[in-house]
C-alpha cells in the first residue's frame, strides 16, 4: 500500500514579529552533526556543530540563542531523540516555550528547517573549497535578500544591514524603519503564490474522529485502526490500533478502510454538517479553505493553518 500522495498543503500561520516561532533540525555532514535553527519570520539562520550526540549540548546551544534574541513562543522540530528526551521537554517547559512536533513519515511539516539544511550543507561544501568556514556561510545567508520586495534576514530581525563581505552603502547600515504591516502583506502574497503553484492535488476524501482507516507503521507495513482524536496540527490524527496502541500520523500516512466505506461516508457527512453549522453560528473572520468531499460533492470548511 502506498502513501496518500493526493493531499492539500497548508501553510503555517505567518508570525507577527521576529523570533516568535523558531524551527530547528539536525543534519549530518562529513561525519559531523550540525544543529540548525531558523526564525520563521525573518528566516534568520543559525548553525552549530555538535561535539557529542546529547540533548544537553543542544539545550546549551539554543539557550545562548534565546539569550541573544529572546525566547520564542513556539519551537517546531521533528521527532529525533535530541528533541524528544526528558531533559529537552523539561527545558522547554521551564522557559515557557510550546513545542510543536512534525508528524512521523511527514518531514515536510518542518519544511523550512529541511530547506535550510540543504542550503547550508551545499554552501558549506563549496565554501570549504575556498578555505572559508561555517561563519562565512551564515554571514552571507543573513545578508542576502529573501526575494522580490523582501529584505534580508538581518534587516527583518535587526532593522539594519550587517557590515561584512557584502558591501553596503552607508545609509543601508543605519536602521531602515520597516513597517511590519507592509512586510506581513508581502509574506502573505509570497505564501499565496507558493500555494497556487504547489497545490495541484486534493484529498479524495476527508478524515474525522471514529473513522476506520489503514495506518502506516513502517516501510510497507500497514495496520487497521480507528481515528480517536485530532492532533494539535490540522492534518494529523491519533490512531488506535486493534492491540490498543496509539500512533500519531499525518493524513499522508493514512488510507480510508474501503471495507467500511458506508460507515466512513456517514461519519464524513455528519462531520461536514457540524462544521458548516459551527461556521454559520460563529461567523468567524478567520480565513477558511473549501474542501470538497468526493462522495457527494459537498463542501467542508477547515482553518487555513498547517501541518
Amino acid at each position: 500500500m502506498r502513501l496518500n500522495s493526493h493531499y492539500t498543503l497548508e501553510p503555517y500561520a505567518i508570525p507577527e514579529y521576529p523570533m516568535q516561532s523558531v524551527c530547528m533540525d539536525i543534519f549530518p555532514l562529513d561525519g559531523n552533526d550540525y544543529l540548525v535553527t531558523v526564525d520563521r519570520y525573518s528566516k534568520w539562520p543559525a548553525c552549530y556543530q555538535l561535539k557529542t550526540p546529547r540533548s544537553l549540548e543542544v539545550i546549551e546551544l539554543i539557550k545562548r540563542q534565546f539569550i541573544d534574541f529572546g525566547r520564542p513562543e513556539t519551537l517546531v522540530r521533528d521527532n529525533v531523540s535530541y528533541f524528544t528526551s526528558y531533559e529537552f521537554k523539561c527545558f522547554l517547559e521551564d522557559i515557557d516555550v510550546k513545542p510543536i512536533t512534525s508528524s512521523p513519515y511527514h518531514s515536510r511539516s518542518n519544511g523550512l528547517a529541511k530547506r535550510m539544511n540543504q542550503t547550508i550543507k551545499n554552501s558549506l561544501r563549496k565554501a570549504l573549497i575556498f578555505c572559508q568556514t561555517l561563519c562565512d556561510v551564515l554571514a552571507s545567508l543573513r545578508s542576502t535578500p529573501l526575494g522580490d520586495q523582501l529584505p534580508s534576514p538581518a534587516v527583518l530581525l535587526q532593522d539594519r544591514n550587517l557590515r561584512g563581505q557584502l558591501h553596503c552603502l552607508p545609509h543601508q547600515l543605519k536602521p531602515q524603519g520597516l513597517h511590519l504591516g507592509d512586510i506581513h502583506k508581502r509574506f502573505v502574497k509570497k505564501q499565496s503564490q507558493a500555494l497556487f503553484q504547489n497545490n495541484t492535488a486534493t484529498l479524495p476524501t476527508g478524515y474525522c474522529v471514529e473513522m476506520k482507516v489503514w495506518c502506516k507503521l513502517s516501510h510497507r507495513k500497514w495496520a487497521k485502526g480507528v481515528i480517536v482524536e485530532h492532533a494539535e496540527t490540522p492534518q494529523s490524527y491519533y490512531i488506535r490500533l486493534a492491540d490498543g496502541k496509539v500512533f500519531r500520523r499525518n493524513i499522508k500516512a493514512l488510507r480510508p478502510n474501503r471495507s467500511s466505506h458506508a460507515y466512513n461516508k456517514t461519519l464524513i457527512n455528519d462531520n461536514i454538517d457540524k462544521q458548516q453549522r459551527l461556521v454559520e453560528s460563529t461567523n468567524s473572520d478567520k480565513a477558511l479553505i473549501p474542501v470538497q468531499s468526493a462522495q457527494q460533492g459537498r463542501l467542508a470548511v477547515v482553518p487555513n493553518l498547517v501541518d
